[in-house]
């Protein structure tokens, strides 16, 4: 889909078709709030093995090539030509401001060690902030116009409140508006995060060496 697509997508829900209260920008900022609320649920699936420049428990995670929205798995030590079996599947902390992952190991990795790790990372829209591809499965296409269109008249009911309005629609319409559209999308906010538990630990669709 184009972003033009994603747009009147959101406006449909909006009951904005003809662009009458809601620019392209606003329309914009709203899709942006509504992919990082998907992302954190269910984020496009990576798998990216880091090999450790140092030794320790603490690895840097800032080489991975997407940044996470949330972490699933991960495994040490990795030899992609001799994979282990089981899974060497290890307890760790998510430091995210740090971007680093703490391995809860016995033995701490040695320099030149790979860890696996599994992550998922944030969505993207065809044509907007310079993106190429649509992440979103058809699937979740109508969660996302959900949650922008919440968002936009959530925005819509905020900027109005105590302003002179020379209109049918009040800052009560906005936000009653806004909140039907809410309760639409936690609904299938749920479906989606319960479909993510059920698979979270794969099949991640990039293996990147």
């Amino acid at each position: 889909m184009a972003i033009a697509d994603w747009r009147a997508a959101c406006r449909r829900e909006l009951g904005d078709e003809s662009s009458d209260w809601w620019t392209d920008n606003e329309i914009d900022q709203a899709l942006r709030s509504a992919l990082r609320r998907l992302s954190v649920v269910a984020g496009v699936r990576e798998v990216q093995g880091l090999t450790l420049a140092a030794a320790g428990r603490e690895v840097d995670i800032s080489g991975l090539t997407y940044t996470p929205s949330g972490i699933a798995e991960a495994w040490w030590p990795w030899d992609a030509a001799n994979p282990a079996f089981p899974a060497p599947v290890v307890l760790f902390d998510w430091w995210i401001r740090e971007e680093v992952l703490y391995l809860r190991t016995a033995t701490a990795p040695a320099v030149g060690d790979v860890v696996r790790v599994f992550y998922m990372r944030h969505h993207t829209l065809n044509g907007l902030d310079s993106a190429t591809a649509d992440t979103v499965s058809a699937a979740d296409a109508e969660l996302v116009a959900l949650l922008a269109a919440a968002r936009a008249a959530g925005i819509r009911a905020s900027d109005t409140s105590g302003r002179i309005n020379v209109s049918g629609y009040t800052p009560v319409h906005w936000a009653e508006s806004a909140r039907a559209l809410e309760a639409r999308a936690r609904e299938e906010l749920e479906r989606v995060l319960a479909r993510s538990v059920r698979d979270v630990t794969g099949p991640y669709s990039i293996e990147l060496t």
